[in-house]
């Protein structure tokens, strides 16, 4: 496998608010405008949330959620019920 590069400007998607999806390898995203990778039951989704706005987390086996400014409120069904 050759390795690769790609970069994607996705700030104007982001000032709309919501998920994006910034790189996957699944089949359902091929069309998508995102980073191509290799990994066919992965994708990475960002979003930039505007005060009091809220999202919903994806449903998926494994799930990994980072906040880089701000707090976090999940509901209880919301990471199979496990503390954060």
């Amino acid at each position: 496998m050759t390795p690769g590069y790609e970069q994607l400007d996705i700030n104007a998607p982001l000032d709309e608010g919501g998920w994006v999806t910034l790189a996957s390898g699944m089949p359902k995203d091929s069309g998508a405008r995102a980073i191509s990778i290799r990994q066919k039951h992965a994708a990475l989704h960002v979003a930039r949330l505007r005060p009091a706005e809220t999202v919903q987390a994806a449903t998926a086996p494994f799930v990994h959620l980072i906040v880089a400014e701000g707090s976090v409120r999940p509901t209880p069904t919301v990471f199979g019920c496990r503390r954060l």
